[in-house]
């Protein structure tokens, strides 16, 4: 179980820098006015996002990351903060590049469900990747990360939360499941970051059965 969560630490990583260190091959940038990104709240066991419009509840066993936590892993440098904004989540994430909006999991067999949101207009050339440039950098940076065995499947078109998203999947050592689904939403990529042991994936199957 280290061996997992130490794992996981370094995936939500590489998915958190994804865009920083390569040029997409795309055309050229349209001038835009994007909507902000609004946060989802929890009320109990339920969250809703209305700026995305979905909502789900929490499976039983599961636990919720605090904000404290959410802030250990804010892709930002400390010294970019000011000392209200290392106090306050809602505040650090408008300097941030990317953020994690939730963490949830299962301490007793690992499962992971993560939703990260990257502004690409803090990025150069952000607002021109597409889902497939997106991911190509994390499957990219999340190889150059690990000296696992690991297999890609093919990537798919999913159904998913509040739209169609870009799906890939990789198998770490026959041993856990990472599955990465992105998309696009105005100057945001919104990505779903789903982990968890290959003998215990029941509580992330709930997550996904609510959302499909």
């Amino acid at each position: 179980m280290k061996k997992f969560l130490s794992l996981l630490m370094v995936l939500a990583l590489s998915l958190s820098l994804s865009a920083c260190s390569s040029e997409p091959k795309v055309e050229e940038e349209k001038q835009v006015e994007y909507t902000s990104y609004v946060r989802g709240v929890w009320t109990d066991n339920v969250y809703t996002n209305k700026h995305l419009g979905f909502s789900f509840t929490l499976p039983e066993n599961w636990v919720i990351a605090s904000d404290e936590e959410l802030m250990t892993m804010l892709d930002t440098a400390s010294e970019d903060l000011s000392e209200d904004m290392k106090k306050k989540y809602d505040l650090a994430i408008e300097k941030a590049i990317s953020f994690f909006d939730f963490a949830i999991f299962n301490v007793s067999t690992g499962e992971t469900v993560m939703l990260h949101v990257e502004d690409l207009t803090k990025n150069a050339l952000g607002v021109l990747y597409t889902e497939d440039n997106y991911i190509d950098i994390v499957e990219r940076d999340f190889k150059d990360s690990v000296d696992l065995e690991i297999e890609v499947y093919e990537r798919s078109n999913v159904s998913f939360a509040f739209g169609k998203f870009r799906s890939m999947k990789i198998n770490i050592e026959d041993l856990m499941t990472q599955e990465y689904l992105v998309r696009k939403d105005g100057k945001y990529m919104i990505s779903f970051m789903l982990s968890y042991l290959n003998q215990y994936h029941e509580g992330v199957d709930s997550i996904v059965a609510q959302l499909q």
